[in-house]
């Protein structure tokens, strides 16, 4: 039985992987971005806080950029809510790293 709490998550979880399936039709900016603002600690190889964020977003997405159906595991729902809720919050990147725009934050 699922919890107010996990439905909530999977509907987060969800918004985001319908949005960056819109965004990969629409540009690949944001993705790009992503790469580029989290890519030192989350990718090619470098997983801080277990994200790879260059993993979650070739996972699930076929090669037009449409998600496929089914691809997305609860780990990778876990993982994308735990990135939208620290650029949310602001408390990724780091301080020390280079900051995206309060809009291209909302956008991300």
């Amino acid at each position: 039985m699922r919890t107010p709490a996990s439905r909530l998550a999977a509907m987060l979880a969800a918004a985001i992987v319908l949005t960056l399936t819109a965004t990969r039709q629409s540009s690949a900016q944001p993705a790009a971005r992503l790469r580029a603002l989290c890519g030192s600690c989350h990718a090619d190889g470098a997983v801080e806080g277990g994200i790879a964020i260059d993993r979650l977003l070739d996972s699930g997405f076929a090669s037009d950029g449409q998600l496929t159906r089914g691809s997305l595991t609860v780990a990778d729902r876990d993982a994308w809510l735990a990135v939208w809720r620290n650029l949310r919050a602001g408390t990724m990147p780091p301080a020390d790293e280079t900051q995206p725009s309060p809009e291209e934050r909302a956008q991300l």
